[in-house]
């Protein structure tokens, strides 16, 4: 059993670099760093409807644009105010100043990176601090619209950017990417009831259609769905839940047992791989050797196997590789079941 506190662990440091001022140049506002704010009816105006609408327990309805496609977009409306306040872009077609497939050295061309970001949000002024393991992986630059963009590299030794995140002033609090120094109270982050049923079904439809993005980008044969799997992975889901202190310690418990309760704020991403699946569920759910099984756990989005060093080493690299061609995906309320055939 592993967990993960978002992938800030050390790393083998980089080269030293000058990513500190005490004066934040912003960059210009152009491209999707644009629409950060703006009505959903002004957005629709401009890319049109959606092809899937997702909900999220974060307060957030996100839109799909380009599902399936290499220019697949992510653009998240907040329910309460009806504006764009997030968009992940993982298209290296769509950016301008900044894009997907762009080096450390050609995003340094570009801009400064910074250690400390201030902004002022609902009356109050926010400070947050950047590690080093988050200048190296997920830097921040303003826009001088009032917007942001964290850039997730890939963890490789050779860095990518692998998506760009443009969001604004409270998601970038309420996502708690970075420390914050201030005593800014921090924005709720869980705060809507949701049709699970339909959650979890949007969500496995919705991790495969970005996995096979990039799977496209880097010239894979995108995965296929196995129907045959997901009853293997339904069956892994239902021992789990039927007995859970039967494969899980009392640690690993109490990680299940919040999530169970829709309790977030505490708890710590966790997940299996293949090596340490208790055998005693892999026996009692039958499932034979010709699959490979992956759980993990809160999945509050999907972008989080890429953003979170450990999923993206430990399960998101598998799922990439093109050893990889049929997988299945089960979610329920956050906990998911991958099932890969071997």
């Amino acid at each position: 059993f592993d967990s993960s506190d978002g992938g800030h662990e050390k790393t083998e440091r980089s080269r030293t670099r000058n990513l500190t001022s005490p004066k934040i140049q912003s960059l210009h506002t152009e491209g999707l760093a644009r629409y950060i704010g703006v009505s959903n009816s002004y957005f629709k105006d401009k890319f049109g409807e959606p092809d899937e609408k997702i909900d999220s327990i974060e307060g957030v309805e996100w839109w799909n644009y380009d599902v399936n496609q290499n220019d697949y977009l992510r653009v998240g409306i907040d329910k309460y105010t009806k504006k764009v306040c997030d968009i992940i872009e993982l298209s290296a077609k769509l950016g301008q100043q900044l894009s997907v497939g762009m080096s450390m050295e050609q995003v340094l061309k570009k801009t400064t990176l910074y250690a400390n970001f201030a902004f002022d949000v609902n009356e109050q002024t926010a400070q947050i601090e950047l590690s080093e393991y988050d200048l190296n992986n997920h830097p921040l630059v303003s826009f001088d619209n009032g917007s942001y963009a964290i850039l997730d590299f890939t963890p490789r030794k050779k860095k990518v950017v692998y998506a760009i995140h443009y969001l604004d002033k409270n998601e970038l609090l309420r996502g708690k990417y970075y420390r914050v120094l201030s005593k800014t109270p921090l924005p709720s982050r869980y705060v809507s009831k949701i049709d699970w049923e339909k959650h979890d079904g949007d969500f496995s439809k919705d991790l495969v259609s970005q996995l096979n993005v990039k799977r496209l980008q880097e010239g894979k044969v995108p995965v296929e769905y196995d129907y045959n799997a997901e009853c293997v992975a339904l069956d892994l889901m239902n021992s789990l839940e039927a007995n859970p202190r039967k494969y899980l310690s009392k640690k690993e418990f109490e990680e299940y047992r919040l999530i169970r309760a829709e309790t977030f704020e505490n708890t710590r991403i966790f997940y299996r791989v293949p090596k340490n699946i208790s055998k005693d569920l892999m026996k009692d759910a039958d499932v034979s050797s010709d699959y490979r099984v992956y759980i993990a756990g809160p999945i509050l989005t999907n972008t989080l196997f890429y953003t979170d060093n450990n999923l993206y080493e430990n399960i998101w690299k598998t799922l990439s590789d093109s050893k990889t061609e049929k997988i299945s995906v089960v979610f329920r309320k956050t906990l998911v079941v991958i099932v890969v055939e071997n």
